[in-house]
């Protein structure tokens, strides 16, 4: 247990840890918001959409309580749950009856974050989020099925779903094919599929209520939007290699012969609901996007890790094993500092004077300001905890509301040329959203009230002398 705890630190060194980035800094600023329900007074986006239901936010608001700082909750939270993430896998290759040269190998596969669909998803997160939280837990409920631990399994999945309820959608599938395969006792599953249902009956009915304002059918103009900001929803619009590469996996698990039941049931069940989620998107329903059956494509790759270390390590001596695997430290470090500038990268950081600015606004700015900000960049609403007009990050969102597509689109659209914005451009938007303070790298005839490094900090309510 301690040598993998090392190993956690060791990956956490290698990949970089992320605060207040990616998609945790939505989860983030509705726990400040939570906390604090007089910031962000001006802003569009808690104005429109509301976050889907998730014990995140009190979650890490009452670690908070305990740390007395949100950002070393957040890291200790994290470090928790990557030492479960690989301490499961560990222990899902020992009930697999892989020796531990296979499980380490498949843990060192793991250090580099594999996309997921072609997604932002990865097999491994570089920050602390509710689904990252919710596919661990899922993956003990899995273990626990490869023990045949059948009620205790229940109790995880029940654990994620609070947090992620989404994870939560291979886990009944899984328990009912086992079922009728032979592998659990019918009277049992009855006592589970109950329990889940009691669970996921109140958040199911918050969730239709929150997002019954949305169509049925995805219409032309947001399905063009959600094409455009994410892509791997509609498989078609995968590169052909994405597209090949998904259809040969089962190809891998066939040519494997023998795997587990329960590993079997999982692949079979990820490929089931993708199936669904293909279907769903071409049909334009909504159903495929606000379930995004897609991701729970990461039990594949979960096993498709696992199992190619044991395809390896059974065709491999010791020392080209050691070989290997220092080859894939190394290529772990120069992949992730390759597109450091990228904000894909798990070793990005926005701009330092950037995110100095957002401090600084924090502290010297009324709560009820409103920023504009460089769209392409994510963070400063949350670091500043200041209302902005449009950060790119949010327009995952759109997945949930076509009201919030829709704006959020039109935002982005008129701020394209950020850097190269004309007065009337400036004026005019200063205008129609009251505008603030205007947060970039160019000169404006403004008075500069802040600045760090290449960013300067603008209050357009006054003009420059």
């Amino acid at each position: 247990m301690f040598l993998i705890f090392l190993f956690t630190i060791f990956s956490m060194f290698i990949r970089g840890y992320q605060y207040g980035q990616g998609n945790q800094i939505h989860y983030l600023i509705y726990a400040n918001y939570q906390k604090s329900p007089s910031l962000y007074p001006r802003d569009y986006l808690l104005a429109t959409h509301k976050l889907s239901p998730t014990l995140f936010p009190s979650f890490v608001n009452f670690t908070t309580q305990l740390t007395h700082s949100q950002e070393l909750s957040a890291l200790g939270i994290y470090v928790i749950t990557l030492f479960a993430f690989y301490r499961v896998i560990f222990k899902i290759g020992q009930a697999l009856g892989f020796d531990k040269k296979t499980i380490w190998l498949s843990l060192f596969l793991f250090i580099y974050p594999f996309p997921v669909a072609q997604s932002s998803i990865n097999t491994v997160e570089a920050s602390l989020m509710p689904r990252f939280l919710g596919d661990v837990f899922l993956l003990i409920s899995v273990y626990l099925l490869l023990k045949k631990r059948f009620r205790l399994s229940i109790l995880p999945a029940v654990i994620g779903f609070l947090f992620h309820p989404l994870t939560l959608i291979p886990y009944p599938l899984i328990l009912g094919i086992l079922t009728l395969t032979g592998y659990f006792k019918p009277p049992k599953i009855l006592y589970w599929l109950f329990g889940i249902s009691l669970l996921s009956l109140p958040w199911a009915i918050s969730y239709y209520l929150s997002q019954s304002s949305n169509p049925f059918f995805v219409d032309p103009a947001w399905r063009e939007i959600l094409v455009s900001r994410m892509p791997y929803i509609f498989a078609r619009t995968w590169s052909w290699k994405w597209q090949v590469a998904t259809a040969l996996i089962p190809l891998f698990f066939i040519y494997l012969k023998k795997i587990h039941p329960v590993a079997v049931t999982a692949v079979f069940t990820s490929y089931l609901l993708f199936l669904i989620n293909i279907i769903s998107d071409l049909l334009s329903i909504h159903l495929g996007l606000e379930l995004q059956l897609t991701r729970n494509l990461y039990l594949v790759f979960i096993f498709l890790i696992l199992y190619t270390a044991k395809t390896l390590t059974s065709r491999i001596n010791k020392k080209l094993l050691t070989s290997v695997v220092i080859v894939l430290s190394i290529a772990s470090i120069l992949l992730t500092l390759k597109n450091k500038s990228d904000e894909k990268s798990y070793a990005y950081t926005p701009p330092a004077g950037y995110v100095n600015s957002a401090l600084w606004a924090k502290t010297n700015t009324p709560t009820d300001s409103l920023f504009l900000v460089p769209p392409e960049i994510s963070g400063f609403r949350f670091f500043s905890q200041r209302s902005v007009v449009v950060e790119r990050k949010e327009g995952g969102d759109s997945l949930y509301s076509r009201k919030l597509a829709l704006e959020w689109a039109k935002r982005q659209q008129r701020l394209t040329d950020y850097y190269n914005l004309d007065s009337k451009k400036i004026n005019k938007l200063i205008t129609e959203y009251g505008i603030n303070y205007i947060i970039t790298t160019q000169i404006m005839p403004y008075p500069t009230i802040y600045s760090s490094t290449d960013w300067k900090v603008y209050n357009v309510k006054e003009k420059d002398d």
